[in-house]
């Protein structure tokens, strides 16, 4: 055939094509209903998808709605956002994660999906029930619906989904029990179901599910044993059931897990013994078993789990010694036995620990001294041995613990000095060698921990003074050294100490005059020097200390009057001026107390009479003023004090009649009144 016919013919067959293509009965009606395939797609099917995301698109609601503006009437494509599409065209994954959405599932036809194979609805704050519905998809392997708040029962139909490998209701409202019918899903891999409120059991047939390496069923309300059961997941390599209220053993057959790497059933209720089976989890790389309420010792078989970096056991009541076996744990990070009953003395095998990150033992009765090995520890940033009975002297070598933060010894039965090799630990931020019966002086030396936040000595027997070098610690922010029996002046160093909370000085010896340079400390909350032998005048630069809370200097030799400055310290709650040598007038600016719940000025040489000021400090609830030497009339401003409990104003000169606006201070439980020179009667509602 010649080229001019065969044109001519692709001609007219194109016209043909074009007229019943836009011909209103041939385009549409006709020819959707000769077929319904067009291509290699269901039409019929692919239309009912996009109507099922359509109308569940119109029930939500947030700013995120805009981003599913692709979602159109016509057929579903991968283009669409969040949709993935198989070559039929027919929807296989829908991920929405982490829009700005909200609404239900109660609108989401799942029966109009039946090739989706993944189905992410996470941290969207769908609310509501789950639709046992949700069981119709049949090759679903993914379903992800975490973050959100579902609330009621986990549909037992989730169990017809035979190829399910990925489940996690994490972190939504989800309630009742587990059902027994997970047993049924065979393919799963993955199981999260963390944050819930799910209570009752674990039910037993969860066993079955072997393929299983996830099971993360942490904070909820589930109750009972852990079901001898789990023992046949072999392939289970995370098993997280902490945070719940299960009681009773830990079964033996969790020793069969030999895949497992993370074992973490602490804040439970467990009880009994630590299996000696746990040694068989040589996989194991996080152990956490504390906060329950297991006894016994600690199974020699923990040494054999050399691949361990966290042991917890802490807040158990575990007792007997520590192993010698746990030395061979050369892979160990955190270790933490705290709070348990554990005795005898500390392994020297615990210097085998090179990796070392974190050692808490505090709060057991370990004894015996400190072993020199833990100067092996070079990796070490926190040591918490506090609350123990350890005795002897602190080892030299814990000066080789260069990268140590956190050094607490605190109430043990450490005698001698502090080793000058202290000097060495310079990362220190925080040092307790409190309640021990440590003596000698507070090395110089101390001044180069310049990390220092908190240095707490109190309650030992350091005598000598306070070294002038503790200036250089200008990060401190908590200094004690109280109940010693240091003695000398206070350092006027002490006043570069700028981010000082609290300085507590009390009951030692110390003596000479405040320094001038204590008003320097304007971040200070707590001021305590009492029960010392300080004298002179109280400097007036204290009324610097804008934010004092607390003022201590009772039971010392200070002389001369209250100055008028410290009326500057409105913050002011709890002052104690007492049992010194103060004299003149109680000054007028007191009444600038307005937060004060605590005033003792008793026993002192204080003369004049109570400033009416005394009338603004509404929320005292304690005024002390007994022997004092104060006399004039008790203002009738007393009145306005109405939390005020107790009131001493015994062993003074007062006269006069005692106001009857005294009646208000309906809260007065004591109230002493005594060798003074009152007249007439006492205001009827005081008696």
């Amino acid at each position: 055939m010649s080229p001019l016919p065969i044109l001519l013919l692709r001609a007219i067959l194109a016209l043909i094509s074009v007229l019943a293509t836009s011909h209103p009965l041939v385009g549409h009606s006709y020819l959707t209903a000769s077929s319904s395939f067009i291509g290699n797609y269901d039409r019929t099917a692919a239309r009912g998808e996009v109507e099922a995301l359509l109308k569940w698109k119109a029930s939500l609601k947030g700013q995120g709605l805009p981003l599913l503006s692709s979602w159109n009437a016509t057929i579903p494509s991968s283009s669409w956002v969040g949709i993935s599409c198989d070559s039929s065209r027919r929807i296989v994954s829908l991920n929405i994660s982490g829009y700005d959405l909200y609404g239900t599932l109660r609108n989401f036809d799942f029966s109009s999906f039946p090739d989706l194979t993944t189905l992410v609805l996470a941290n969207i704050s769908m609310s509501g029930t789950i639709p046992s519905s949700i069981g119709n998809l049949s090759k679903l392997n993914h379903l992800d619906l975490s973050q959100n708040h579902l609330s009621g029962n986990i549909p037992p139909s989730i169990a017809n989904i035979a190829n399910l490998s990925y489940v996690s209701f994490f972190d939504n409202n989800l309630e009742g029990s587990l059902p027994r019918e997970f047993g049924l899903l065979r393919s799963l891999r993955i199981l999260y179901l963390g944050y819930n409120q799910l209570a009752g059991t674990i039910p037993s047939s969860i066993g079955n599910m072997s393929s299983l390496s996830e099971l993360c069923l942490f904070h909820n309300e589930l109750v009972g044993s852990i079901p001898d059961s789990l023992g046949k997941l072999g392939n289970l390599t995370n098993l997280s059931l902490y945070e719940n209220k299960l009681s009773s053993h830990i079964p033996s057959a969790i020793g069969n897990l030999s895949k497992l790497n993370y074992l973490r059933l602490y804040e439970n209720q467990l009880n009994g013994s630590i299996p000696r089976e746990i040694g068989k989890l040589k996989s194991l790389t996080e152990l956490g078993l504390s906060e329950n309420k297991l006894s016994g010792q600690i199974p020699s078989t923990t040494g054999n789990l050399s691949k361990l970096e966290l042991l917890y056991l802490y807040k158990n009541q575990l007792n007997g010694s520590i192993p010698r076996e746990i030395g061979k744990l050369k892979s160990l990070i955190d270790l933490d036995l705290s709070e348990n009953m554990l005795s005898g003395h500390i392994p020297s095998t615990i210097g085998n620990f090179s990796k070392l990150n974190v050692l808490h033992l505090f709060t057991n009765l370990f004894s015996g001294s400190i072993p020199r090995e833990i100067g092996r520890l070079e990796s070490l940033t926190d040591l918490d041995l506090s609350e123990n009975k350890l005795s002897s002297h602190i080892p030299s070598t814990i000066g080789n613990l260069s990268k140590l933060n956190v050094l607490h010894l605190f109430t043990n039965l450490f005698s001698d000095s502090i080793p000058r090799e202290i000097e060495r630990m310079e990362s220190l931020t925080d040092l307790d060698l409190s309640k021990n019966k440590l003596s000698g002086h507070i090395p110089s030396t101390i001044g180069n921990l310049s990390k220092l936040n908190v240095l707490h000595l109190f309650t030992n027997l350091f005598s000598g003074s306070i070294p002038r070098e503790i200036g250089r610690l200008e990060s401190l922010t908590d200094l004690a050294l109280y109940d010693n029996k240091l003695s000398g002046h206070i350092p006027s160093t002490v006043g570069k100490l700028s981010k000082l909370n609290y300085l507590r000085l009390y009951k030692n010896q110390l003596n000479g005059s405040v320094p001038r340079e204590i008003g320097k400390l304007e971040s200070l909350t707590d001021l305590d020097l009492s029960e010392n032998k300080l004298s002179g005048h109280i400097p007036s630069t204290i009324g610097n200390l804008s934010k004092l809370n607390v003022l201590h200097l009772f039971t010392n030799m200070f002389s001369g009057s209250i100055p008028r400055e410290i009326g500057s310290l409105e913050s002011l709650t709890d002052l104690d001026l007492s049992k010194n040598k103060l004299s003149g007038h109680i000054p007028s600016t007191i009444g600038n107390w307005s937060k004060l719940n605590v005033l003792h000025l008793f026993t002192n040489l204080l003369c004049g009479s109570i400033p009416r000021e005394i009338g603004r400090l509404e929320l005292l609830t304690n005024l002390d003023l007994f022997e004092t030497k104060l006399s004039g009339h008790i203002p009738s401003t007393i009145g306005n004090l109405s939390k005020l409990e107790q009131l001493h104003l015994n062993q003074n000169q007062f006269s006069g009649s005692l106001p009857i606006e005294m009646n208000n201070l309906t809260q007065l439980t004591n109230l002493q009144l005594g060798y003074n020179n009152f007249i007439g009667n006492l205001p009827p509602d005081v008696c």
